[in-house]
């Protein structure tokens, strides 16, 4: 007799051999290895929860950053329009005093003498080239304060002729 079946049959382990019409170890259908539907649930579970939770902060954190790229692109285009309102100033031709000649100064603007201005209007800054056109330097502006200083450098003024230097201020 084999070795393992003599080993088999001493401790009552059925063997591989056995009668017709009998179960044995070799006719026996084996369990395979799998999931099972409880054991597929609780991470699909686990892993839904974790996304509801997450998903508000991810969402913050899109608005944080679209709100943050509209300040930056809102502060660059103030930069461009301050910037172009003191070179159109720069190139205005001296007043009698030394000072800049402007045709007309006010509180929301100003226009030079060859017809180029910058002007406030309805929320959005304004550059008329002195062509008739305008062209919009930045929108949703609340205030654009031009202030006119005499030679001095303390004293605001409205008069052209002793104007020296010209403080501009976009909100």
């Amino acid at each position: 007799v084999d070795g393992a079946v003599v080993d088999a049959l001493v401790v009552g382990v059925p063997t591989d051999r056995g009668p017709p019409g009998t179960r044995t170890r070799a006719n026996t259908p084996t369990l395979r290895p799998g999931f099972t539907l409880v054991g597929l649930l609780a991470p699909v579970l686990v892993l839904g929860i974790a996304a509801a939770a997450i998903t508000p902060l991810v969402m913050n954190l899109t608005d944080s950053a679209r709100a943050s790229r509209e300040r930056y692109e809102m502060i660059g285009a103030m930069h461009h329009a301050l910037d172009r309102a003191a070179r159109l100033l720069r190139e205005a031709p001296p007043g009698g005093s030394g000072g800049i000649y402007l045709v007309e100064a006010g509180p929301n603007g100003f226009v030079l003498p060859d017809g180029r201005a910058i002007e406030l209007r309805d929320g959005t800054l304004w550059l008329d080239p002195g062509d008739g056109s305008t062209w919009p330097l930045a929108h949703t502006i609340d205030t654009f304060l031009v202030r006119y200083i005499e030679s001095a450098g303390v004293t605001e003024t409205t008069d052209p002729g002793v104007m020296q230097r010209v403080a501009l201020l976009i909100e």
